[in-house]
């Protein structure tokens, strides 16, 4: 699909996954995903964080405003790829209550589809 210098996009059937490629994510924030929301299409998007270690608050507030936009199309988003310390932050910020968060792409596939 498309490749960005923070992840690249890639479809697997009916689902686009944004596979973040580097370790920090958010001093620029990956505002260019809303793009996937655009169009006719029912946006099925799992976001995969396996080579990401950080978030800022930047890129939370970017993924929090993408759920939105994904629900309001009737659409669904899901995570993968996080580790311990990503899943703690999804925790503590309570985050966990509006996104999912999958244990593997399989799962995360199933949960969007």
């Amino acid at each position: 699909m498309s490749t960005n210098s923070t992840y690249r996009l890639e479809a697997v059937g009916p689902v686009t996954f944004a596979r973040f490629q580097s370790y920090r994510v958010g001093d620029q924030p990956p505002t260019q995903l809303y793009q996937l929301t655009e169009g006719d299409e029912v946006p099925r998007v799992v976001i995969d964080l396996q080579e990401v270690g950080l978030l800022t608050s930047n890129a939370i507030g970017v993924f929090v405003t993408l759920n939105r936009k994904i629900i309001l199309k009737g659409g669904k988003l899901a995570f993968c790829g996080l580790d311990d310390n990503l899943r703690s932050l999804f925790k503590i910020t309570m985050l966990e209550r509006i996104f999912n968060l999958c244990h593997s792409e399989e799962a995360a596939i199933q949960a969007v589809s």
